[in-house]
This record gives C-alpha cells, structure tokens and sequence, in this order.
C-alpha cells in the first residue's frame, strides 16, 4: 500500500506491506525510487513487513522543502525520523547502490537509527574511496555542477533507449531493469523543482567525496548481523568492496550472486529475496535456545542420557527432512557442547535460559535405509552417530511462537556453520521444549 508522511525535510511517499512479520527497510540509490523492491518484496510473500520510502535522491515526486538538508548525512537523518515516527523497532536495512551509503551512515553513527536497526543487508554498494560510484556516479555528479536547468536539458537525453544503456547511464547498473530506468527519470524531467533538489544532492557528494571512508571508520563497532550480498561481475561496485566491507563488520556475511549487475532486485530479485529470507528468518529463533536445545539434544541422544531404546525404536522411519526457517539451508551454532546447557546468554537483548538437558524430548523420526539404529545398551550404531540432521522446535515466548529450525552437524565434536554441501541425510531427530524468557 503506498502512503504518505509528513518529515522535517518534506513530505516522503513510501509502501508498506503491513503485517506483523519481520520489519525489513528497504533503500534505493541515486535517480531511483522504491519500486527497486517489487519483486523483490512480491518473492519475499507476506511473512514480512515490507517498508520502502522513496528517498529525494532524484526520482522522487514530491520536491523537498527548500532549507531541507540533501546532502547523504541528511537524508540518513531523514531515515532516522522516518523509522522514529513510524515507530519502527528490530528493522533489518536492507540497501542497495548509494541506499548502501546511507545504511552505512546509519549503523556507522550512534546518533543515528542503530537503536532500532537488528540486522543490515548491503546489496552491491557505494563504499570507502567509490564515492561517487564508477562511471555512472562520476559522470552524475559532474552534471550536477551545471544550472538546474541545463542539467535538466542533459537528463532530456536518457528518453533513448541507447542513450540509457550506455555506461556512463544506467548500462552497467542493470541487465534487465530498462523499463524501470525508463520510469525512474520522468520526475527529474518533467519537474524543475526535482531538478534542483537532485542538483543539490549531487552537489553534496562532490563536496564530501571522503565521506564514506569515514564512515567505514566506524564500521566495525557495528556488531549486529550483517549480509553483504555482491554481484560477481559488478562494474561499477569493485566486488573486492564487498569483500571488505564483510571483514570490517563483525558478524557478517558475504554472498556473491551472478548473472547481475548493481541493481541485483532487478537482475536477480528471486535470488535476493532468498538470500534476505535465509538471513532474517535463520535468527527469528534466539542464538542462546538453540545453543541450549543443541546441547540437551546431544546430551540425551549422544551421551546416552536420552530416552531408552523402546523409545526410539517405536519411530523409526526412512529418509531425512531437510531446510528450516526460510528455507534457510546454512543454520547453525558456534561454540563447543559442553557447558551450553549450565550458561546463560544475552541473546536479542533478552537473558533466556537455554533448555536443560533433562527437560528435552528427543526422537529419531527417521534415517537411512534399514540401519540398525540402536547399539547394544541403548546407544545409536556408529553409522547413524556420523551426522544427524535435526529437525529443532523450540519455544521463545508467545510473542514469537513456535519456529522450525534445520540444522546439520557432525555429532559429539565441536558446533559451527556448515554449508548444504557438508549436509548428508542420516538419523533424523525431533527435540521439543520451552525456552524461559525471562526478559517479558
């Protein structure tokens, strides 16, 4: 649905999906508008709640306030009120093109909407000195040198197709996104008060060209999730940007996509609304229960503290089940077995008490084809101990419900991430219990 709100710099449309899902904030770039995300908002479904404003960066309809700040530390600002007047809390950022930039300004400043903001996707962005970006950005901005008008009369220009697919447009931001280009520049060429406000955004990069440098200062204090997700042959976002920006932030992820340039939620949205679905819904259960509910699994089924043989032998299936929260195929804890279930953690700023061992139920529900699944005295046979895959539900307060997640680990050494290609079906296990949140 779109809407409308009334901020300090002006009025800002923005759609918003509604629902009571995972708050994702969706950025744009530069001579671009919110419709960057439909698809990628229509492939995520109605699991989440979708927030796209349509940020004064040149493609927006409503001019902006005359004395309105412009500049990228402005408009972070503008952000910042934005998710404060709408109340927004746990919001994951997710930004693409110079949307990065403004992200980054965002959990890079304190005073900004870091308070709010859970987790941060950087989609193929502006960072450090590629500020303004590649040709494309260089060539903007110098045009935003001239008078409103005349750089009105050089925007007439993209109305030709060939005209918006050179580099120096919008050809190495998009494959397949032209239509959209096409819609995007209609507002800076039919309006001059849209003139002068993009003119005063380009002006404010050139004078601040360092500002992202800066920025990245302050990167590594940012110590939420964070998926940097980059187009493998960007020519206008160097991927070895991407690379950085992942070892700067410390609890990130990178994740390289193909067939795509910048604008990956057009070249490549199905992709992108995955990769957003396995990041977001893998942390929807809190890292402290699973570390707990891990550790009561292994604790009963591994070291023989488990239920007894009859037990296991009356579920006994074929086969494996694999997946999890948002299909998410790489979910897992770090961190060693022993001692998980006597800790208590801060996790998603809440103490929970992680499930006691002797509180869970555990039951094989399924493994390989006629294994004998139970040694002699009650333990698991040696080819069903090599993995188990685990299918987890536990419990984080009633305002979250009840989330489903798939795990796969080698059994009895130590826990860490695997990837879906270490994963092999074997002993299926079930563990039910409740994790006691103690911060409601």
């Amino acid at each position: 649905m779109t809407r409308e709100i009334e901020l300090s710099a002006g009025t800002l449309d923005y759609t918003d999906t509604g629902g009571e899902g995972p708050v994702l904030l969706l950025l744009h770039g530069l001579m671009m508008d919110a419709s960057l995300w439909d698809e990628v908002v229509a492939d995520l479904g109605p699991g989440y709640r979708c927030l796209a404003p349509v940020l004064p960066l040149g493609a927006h309809r409503r001019p902006m306030k005359p004395d309105a700040d412009l500049s990228l530390p402005g408009i972070a600002r503008l952000v910042t009120e934005f998710t404060d007047r709408l109340g927004l809390n746990d919001v994951t950022v997710v930004a693409n093109d110079t949307g990065g930039a403004i992200a980054q300004l965002l959990i890079a400043d304190p005073s900004q909407c870091v308070a709010r903001v859970a987790r941060v996707v950087l989609v193929s962005c502006d960072a450090f000195e590629n500020f303004p970006p590649g040709l494309t950005g260089k060539t903007l901005v110098a045009a935003g040198r001239l008078p409103a008008a005349l750089f009105g009369l050089f925007m007439q220009q993209l109305r030709l197709r060939p005209v918006r697919r050179l580099p120096i447009a919008f050809g190495w931001l998009t494959k397949r996104g032209d239509a959209a280009t096409a819609r995007w520049i209609k507002p800076v060429l039919t309006d001059s008060a849209i003139r002068r406000d993009t003119v005063r955004v380009l002006r404010a990069i050139a004078a601040n060209k360092r500002l992202l440098i800066r920025a990245a200062e302050s990167l590594p204090g940012f110590n939420r999730p964070a998926l940097v997700v980059w187009a493998r042959g960007d020519r206008v976002m160097p991927p070895e940007h991407g690379i950085h920006l992942a070892e700067l932030l410390p609890d990130a992820k990178l994740t390289e996509v193909d067939d795509s340039y910048t604008l990956v939620p057009l070249d490549q949205p199905g992709q992108l609304a995955e990769l957003i679905d396995v990041f977001v819904g893998a942390r929807r259960l809190s890292s402290a229960t699973r570390a707990g509910a891990l550790a009561g699994l292994v604790a009963g089924l591994v070291e023989g503290g488990g239920p007894g043989g009859e037990e296991l032998q009356g579920v006994v299936g074929r086969g494996a089940w694999l997946g999890g929260v948002g299909r998410d195929p790489q979910a897992g804890v770090g961190g060693e077995v022993e001692g998980l279930e006597r800790e208590r953690e801060l996790a998603d700023d809440r103490v929970v008490e992680p499930l006691d061992a002797g509180a869970v139920e555990a039951h094989v529900v399924g493994g390989p084809p006629e294994p004998e699944v139970l040694a002699p005295g009650g333990q698991l046979t040696d080819e069903v101990r090599q993995r188990l895959v685990v299918r987890v539900v536990a419990r984080l307060g009633a305002q979250h419900g009840d989330d489903v997640l798939s795990l796969a680990f080698p059994v009895g050494v130590e826990l860490g991430r695997r990837g879906v290609e270490e994963q092999e079906p074997g002993a299926v296990g079930r563990l039910s219990g409740a994790g006691k949140d103690r911060g409601e």
